[in-house]
Parts: structure tokens; sequence; C-alpha cells
């Protein structure tokens, strides 16, 4: 009769908890859209779809990568994905995954990432292969990395990670996946903490409900946190403008007698290794010089030089003044 009672006690206190919550916008927080959904579904039946999926491609360079640069750093910033079959699979020598493919923002120094993917009714176990800008692994984060993780006042359970992708890496790309000996495995979670459960914690009060050994699964919802420094180098002042336009940029320049539009330049910017401007974008900015020059618009080709010179041009200044020369 006591735990009937205890039992009814529990469950109005999580009803009014989640309807509490619903009602504030403070619902729990499993990441991507849909995430419920996904890892309710039965992980046999996706282990079973993703042995049937078509391997995806032959080359990690042939992975779709979606960029999370929106052209502003966003330091702490959380993106959030599900993997599902809609994803491409593809086979590592640790078996076959469901992928996500990252392409990651230039940045200035080591990059910290916090991954995480929530414990539901199954959980996505994920790993972090890091590749350079010719798509060579330079870096793996795996289950010594990221680990499981109990939930707490703001968190629910889950598998959890803090790394470094430091700066010598070179790095570009982010591929998430998992492996077969973690979908083979499950999670044995961590006791109720009774202490938060009498303190209204939501995590704690449906903790109460879920089972104690969680499958793993090929399908699910990941986490990704980047913090770090923004690389400034293609970014400038009222001079320039940066528009999309397939693998080129359209550099606008933008100072007092110039016209900004139709003539817009276009040039390719290109870094080396060491972060030198490429002699490729270099010869770019110098025949735009050169060509505004010769149509007489003085203006522009100054404009052009200012622009050159502030990414690190060395020849610049010399090729107006030798076109300028040519000119007279």
């Amino acid at each position: 009769m006591k735990y009937r009672k205890l039992s009814l006690i529990i469950a109005a206190s999580l009803a009014t908890l989640v309807s509490g919550c619903s009602s504030s916008g403070l619902v729990f927080d499993y990441g991507a859209e849909g995430a419920v959904e996904i890892q309710n579904r039965d992980p046999s039946e996706q282990k079973q779809a993703l042995a049937m999926a078509e391997n995806c491609c032959h080359s990690l360079a042939e992975i779709n990568y979606k960029s999370v640069d929106k052209g502003i750093a966003e330091k702490n910033k959380p993106y959030d994905f599900s993997i599902s079959s809609a994803n491409q699979a593809f086979l590592f020598d640790s078996g076959k995954s469901y992928v996500l493919g990252v392409e990651l923002p230039k940045a200035e120094g080591d990059i910290k990432l916090t991954v995480s993917s929530a414990i539901i009714s199954s959980v996505f176990v994920p790993s972090i292969l890091v590749l350079d800008a010719d798509y060579h692994p330079v870096r793996m984060f795996a289950q010594e990395s990221i680990v499981y993780d109990k939930a707490s006042l703001f968190n629910a359970d889950r598998y959890y990670g803090e790394v470094t992708i430091q700066e010598q890496d070179n790095a570009r790309y982010l591929v998430v996946f998992t492996t077969d000996s973690a979908m083979a495995s499950e999670t044995e979670l961590a006791p109720i903490d009774h202490q938060a459960l009498e303190s209204g914690n939501a995590n704690a009060a449906k903790r109460i409900y879920m089972q104690d050994l969680v499958p793993h699964s090929a399908t699910g919802v990941v986490r990704l946190v980047l913090d770090y420094t923004a690389d400034t180098r293609l970014s400038n002042s009222a001079a320039i403008t940066h528009i999309s336009n397939g693998s080129k940029t359209v550099v606008s320049p933008n100072l007092p007698g110039t016209e900004v539009g139709s003539e817009s330049m276009i040039v390719d910017i290109q870094w080396t290794k060491e972060g030198q401007l490429s002699e490729q974008t270099e010869t770019q900015f110098i025949d735009s010089i050169q060509q505004a020059v010769k149509q007489g618009d003085l203006n522009k080709a100054m404009s052009m030089v200012e622009k050159a010179e502030s990414l690190g041009s060395k020849n610049a200044r010399k090729a107006f003044i030798s076109a300028l020369q040519n000119k007279l």
C-alpha cells in the first residue's frame, strides 16, 4: 500500500514537472528536433537498416559536409544534428555507420570541441574523425574521450566529451560516426539521484521510467559546441564585402571615390599552409589593379592595392606604380 502511494506521488510530481516545464519553455533539451522520436526507434531495426544501406562513398572526400561557419564567430553556440537513415552510410575499418560531415570554421589557434549525445530510450555513441583540407585523418576522438555522463541538475544522461583540435592539425572537417563495437554494447545508467528527485529535478523524475540498461543504436542525435577565435584575415573594414559566388569571392571596394556593384572585382582568396596570401591570389589582385589602371580608374586601383596589402601582399603597390608608369 505504501509502495502504491509513493508511486502515485511520484507520478503526480512528474506530471507537474513536465507540465510546468512545458508552459515555461523549459523542456528537456535533447538537442536536435525530433530527438525523442529518433531514439525511440527500435535499435535492432535501425542496425538492420544500416546493414542494408548502400555505401555512399569510396573516400572521405565524397562525404557531404555541412558548414557551421555563418561568417560570424558564434562562440559556444550549440549545433544540433540528427543522424538517421537519411544520412549517408560509410564503411570504416570499425564497421559501417551513418555519418555526419561537418566543415569547420576558419580559426586562429586551437578549437575546443564539446560533443554530447543524449540518452533517451537508446543512444548513439559518437566517435569523431578529424580531417585536414585534403580529407586525410589527423586526429580521432572515440570512446576514451567521449564517455557516459550521468544526469545532473541541468543535463539528462548522455555521452559527453570535451576535446581540443590543435592548430597544428590544420583541421578542416569532422566526421561523426559510430562503430560496430559501440552498437553491440549497452550503457548501464547510474542510480537515480534521490536528492535531485526530492528537489524537483525533472531529469531525475524522468529516470524512474527509464530502463537501467540502454541499448546503443545506429541512429540518434549529436550536439557539437565549438569554442574558437575566428580567423579575421578574411574580414576587413568597409573596404571589402564578401559575397558567396561559387568558389569565388566578390571583392567590392567601398572606399571614397569608388563605385560598388557591377564594377566589383572577382578574387579567389586563398592562403598557404603558413597563413600567407597565396601567389595565385596576389596575381589576381595584380591583374585587377593593372586592368583598373588601364581603364583609367585609379581610385579603384588604389583601393585594390590597399585591400591586397591588408591581406599581406608585398607586390601590389609595385604593380600599381609599374602600371601607372606604363600608362604615362
